[in-house]
């Protein structure tokens, strides 16, 4: 008898929901995915989705929306001051990118600004 509760007991267990730790992501960061600008709709849907897979603190999710802001306008920026130079945009946007990752490495600790890379890298490869 005590067997078959045990089973009962396990399988009950094991479709249980492990509810991790969400991050409370700020209404105004929400609010710009619905952005008439791109460079502030993209900051935003990117910050988003990796807050909706990494519980982060809001300080932390501010600084990641305002380097990737940052990086976004300045590519748009480069991307129609150059439109005709597509090898000078690319080394432009590259550098951007880099100041951008070098922000982030300053602001966020190791473990956290490895993640993010990582997700970066491979939400890149997705696409």
């Amino acid at each position: 008898m005590n067997q078959i509760l045990n089973r009962i007991y396990n399988l009950l267990t094991f479709f249980k929901s492990k509810r991790k730790k969400l991050s409370f992501i700020p209404e105004s960061i929400l609010n710009y995915r619905k952005s008439i600008h791109h460079a502030e709709k993209n900051a935003a849907i990117k910050v988003v989705t990796y807050c909706k897979k990494h519980y982060l603190k809001s300080s932390m999710i501010h600084v990641l929306f305002n380097a990737e802001l940052q990086y976004e306008k300045e590519k748009y920026r480069i991307q129609h001051e150059y439109p005709h130079l597509k090898e000078i945009v690319k080394e432009d946007i590259h550098k951007a990118k880099d100041e951008k990752y070098a922000v982030l490495k300053e602001e966020l600790g190791e473990s956290d600004y490895q993640k993010y890379r990582a997700h970066r890298r491979m939400h890149k490869e997705k696409q």
